[in-house]
């Protein structure tokens, strides 16, 4: 199996936990100091925003801890997401002095597409027979948070945030539970961890957001260069 194929299918599990954590950042009401917030609550206002935000884009940072190899890789790049379903992941790698496209995950609703440039390869497949979570049900305008996860407030290492601990209600082969480090008077998700079965985790830092952009179409539809090899399966999918 080529290097790129292992990688684009952790890229396919591993987008949903990276996807789910996207679109968290909008104004809300603050809370009231003297009646503090329960978990449900809060997760509530995080679900809030959903509800309301069409589309998101931001800077981010992804800290990958592997516990058993004592590893730890740092990526860095944009991130995009429109409803419904429409997503791109571009990290982003300095060589040269300057800054190149490393890797590229999208989806343009209904076709997933995984491409890294250094070894001219890439595969598609239909996002439905991605196996993503549950959890990235909500941010395609389906699905709720309480439903799906059971939450808890864990104690705050940071001033002025509520850090919620959301654990899945049915089993799930990706990801064992998550983090949410929620800003306490907006209600955005500043940062979150990924936690999967085997104990690594996958931490996200989000920066500078902007939502509601009316974010082009256009962005989401990836051509891979005509150069490209396929791996994993056809060049191209066509999807119900």
């Amino acid at each position: 199996m080529t290097k790129l194929l292992r990688s684009g299918l952790r890229a396919s599990a591993a987008v949903a936990s990276l996807s789910l954590l996207a679109l968290l950042a909008a104004p809300a009401a603050a809370q009231d100091k003297d009646n503090p917030l329960d978990a449900a609550e809060v997760t509530r206002r995080v679900q809030d925003f959903y509800k309301t935000t069409a589309d998101y884009q931001a800077r981010f940072e992804q800290i990958y801890t592997d516990v058993a190899a004592g590893d730890s890789r740092t990526s860095t790049g944009r991130v995009f997401f429109k409803k419904p379903g429409k997503m791109r992941w571009d990290y982003l790698a300095e060589k040269g002095g300057k800054t190149q496209l490393a890797k590229v995950l999208v989806s343009d609703g209904s076709v997933f597409t995984v491409y890294e440039p250094e070894f001219d390869q890439y595969f598609k497949k239909c996002l439905k027979e991605s196996q993503l979570p549950t959890a990235l049900s909500f941010l395609m305008g389906e699905g709720e948070l309480l439903k799906d996860f059971e939450p808890k407030l864990l104690k705050s290492t940071k001033e002025g945030t509520h850090r919620l601990e959301l654990s899945p209600r049915a089993s799930q082969g990706t990801y064992k539970k998550l983090e949410f480090v929620v800003d306490a008077a907006t209600f955005a998700v500043q940062e979150a961890i990924i936690y999967d079965p085997y104990g690594n985790t996958n931490r996200l830092v989000f920066h500078k957001p902007l939502v509601n952009k009316n974010l082009p179409d256009q962005g989401f539809k990836f051509a891979p260069p005509k150069s490209a090899r396929v791996v994993g399966g056809p060049a191209e999918v066509t999807c119900k």
